[in-house]
């Protein structure tokens, strides 16, 4: 007994009966020019949804992150500034995003030093160097992170410590920083003489001087903060 063979391709079918049908045509039609989040809205359904509610809790003005992202940094400040708020009767009040900000990349930038110096004898194809390099330094970040710089470095008020371009839109400068991190590595996996993990102390100047070229380009030339440069001083030998 043999078997049925079509001869009329499957593709050829399903083309036949995707044309036949006109929802299929008006779909496509109106996708060749509309987002599918706009052609998923339910239109009726808006007349069952009211934003208006019988709680209503008393929060202070939103934050804009704006060019970045730093929402973890956002996020944390506003818990905080609630309860400061709150104790101390303030109508508008903002802590420093920036701020933050600032001791996470530098305490993301000596992260990165100390890894480096640690897998210097390393080959350069080396896995883990390569994925620390290739993801350099980032915005992003969580919740104990956020508490980890908090206790260290503290909280300041906006005012103090306020947004500048560069915090606001930190993809440009991000890019900078991690061609800075790749210049360290290079350095390192460079110096022939320094060939031995007992001779891993005769990296800390090179650390040091990095952390400060860091200072140095984050700070003065790109975010323009103005504060005392003594306030980082402890911090870039540690």
């Amino acid at each position: 007994m043999g078997y049925y063979r079509s001869t009329t391709r499957p593709e050829n079918r399903i083309e036949k009966e995707y044309s036949k049908n006109i929802g299929y045509t008006i779909a496509r039609r109106a996708l060749n020019k509309t987002k599918i989040s706009d052609l998923s809205i339910k239109s009726e359904q808006t007349e069952y949804t009211r934003n208006a509610f019988s709680i209503d809790l008393k929060t202070l003005p939103v934050t804009n992150q704006k060019r970045s992202g730093r929402c973890w940094i956002f996020a944390g400040c506003n818990v905080i500034r609630e309860k400061i708020a709150q104790k101390y009767n303030l109508k508008d009040f903002e802590l420093s995003q920036n701020y933050i900000a600032f001791y996470d990349k530098l305490e993301k930038c000596n992260y990165l030093l100390e890894k480096i110096i640690s897998l210097k004898d390393r080959e350069k194809d080396d896995r883990t160097l390569d994925y620390l390099l290739s993801t350099g330094i980032q915005d992003g970040g969580q919740w104990d992170l956020f508490v980890n710089v908090v206790n260290k470095y503290g909280l300041v008020p906006k005012s103090a410590f306020p947004e500048t371009f560069q915090s606001s839109n930190t993809a440009e400068i991000d890019k900078l920083l991690n061609k800075y991190i790749r210049k360290f590595a290079y350095d390192i996996m460079a110096k022939k003489e320094i060939e031995h993990s007992s001779n891993l102390h005769k990296m800390k100047p090179l650390r040091a001087a990095s952390l400060r070229g860091f200072f140095s380009f984050y700070v003065v030339e790109h975010l323009q903060v103005s504060y005392r440069s003594s306030l980082l001083s402890n911090h870039l030998m540690m």
